[in-house]
């Protein structure tokens, strides 16, 4: 059962893919199954908003609810009718691979927008992270602001009530992190970002101060927060 739109965002990562990309609505296709990946004739398709609100994991869900509600209808179909699909057009497919390793780090040079819409794209399964004076820190939660900062990417430009970050265009504002790689609710160590932002700043006291600049707002140092480097079967998949 994969889930996205035939024949857009085949593969494994459809719901990270979907919000990264910006679409404005997902849902499920049924399809025949071939030896491709998803290319098979589409036998249904039921469509589902994306909200602001939405993430990798409520997308799935959300999908899943809807696969639920019309199999058996289109069982019904097939037992009368026979697997009677629709062929995808070759040339509207695309392929996502799941973000793993680098491609999970926040690139603090991109848009602010567009880095909340990668924490969101992808929680719960693969937090999105970021590296903090050696220690790695992953994003549960994060909204942005237009608000233009006089400081390079990556900058902390306030830590209370909660962290802004400078980016490429606007700031993120970090709303849950954890220091470990899953989710609150797992019983992991996660906090807010008020009580990371104290963590932040005790550890950020440098027996150097001119070895880096400082920003505006806050003593972390500009660029602090760093990118690491480093036989017919029906299928169900979403879409979008």
């Amino acid at each position: 059962m994969p889930f996205i739109t035939a024949s857009k965002h085949r593969g494994p990562n459809p719901f990270t893919a979907v919000i990264l990309a910006d679409e404005k609505e997902t849902g499920v296709s049924f399809h025949a199954m071939t030896e491709g990946i998803d290319t098979g004739d589409v036998l249904a398709q039921h469509a589902i908003p994306i909200t602001g609100a939405d993430n990798a994991g409520t997308l799935l869900r959300r999908t899943s609810e809807l696969a639920a509600e019309n199999l058996s209808k289109l069982l019904d179909n097939i037992e009368l009718h026979g697997l009677n699909g629709a062929p995808q057009d070759p040339a509207l497919a695309t392929y996502d691979k799941k973000l793993k390793g680098d491609a999970l780090y926040l690139d603090w040079n991109q848009p602010a927008e567009v880095l909340a819409r990668k924490v969101r794209a992808c929680f719960p399964f693969n937090l999105a992270l970021f590296r903090h004076r050696g220690m790695t820190v992953y994003t549960v939660r994060a909204s942005h602001e237009s608000t233009v900062a006089d400081a390079p990417p990556g900058t902390i430009v306030a830590t209370l009530p909660r962290i802004k970050v400078a980016t490429g265009n606007g700031l993120l504002i970090l709303e849950t992190v954890t220091r470990y790689g899953r989710f609150p609710g797992f019983g992991q160590d996660s906090f807010a970002g008020h009580a990371l932002a104290n963590s932040l700043n005790n550890s950020c006291r440098h027996p150097s101060p001119s070895s880096f600049q400082r920003s505006t707002n806050s003593s972390i140092a500009a660029n602090a927060l760093v990118r690491s480097s480093p036989t017919p079967t029906i299928r169900i998949r979403s879409y979008s």
